[in-house]
């Protein structure tokens, strides 16, 4: 049976999360990923104001999701380019 190709979104979402609970990344009492679904709630919110295109909106998605990824996640620039080159 062929494996479905996950979205760049939802690769963003997975790593993000996958990332960020690997160095045990708390946001107060609650996992990290409450931060990350906080910040996303608010790009569904406003991101009408942001862009209308899709492509647009796909790539903002993925920054949303990998906002803190550098600065808290122990990742580098290339680590997340590395995994999102080809998208």
């Amino acid at each position: 049976m062929e494996k479905i190709k996950e979205t760049i979104t939802q690769k963003a979402v997975r790593l993000s999360i996958e990332w960020h609970e690997a160095v045990n990344q708390k946001y107060g009492d609650k996992p990290y990923r409450y931060h990350l679904d906080m910040v996303n709630e608010q790009f569904d919110f406003y991101h009408m104001q942001v862009s209308l295109n899709k492509g647009d909106l796909e790539n903002i998605l993925c920054a949303v999701r990998l906002h803190d990824t550098i600065e808290d996640a122990q990742k580098t620039f290339n680590d997340v380019k590395r995994e999102f080159n080809e998208e």
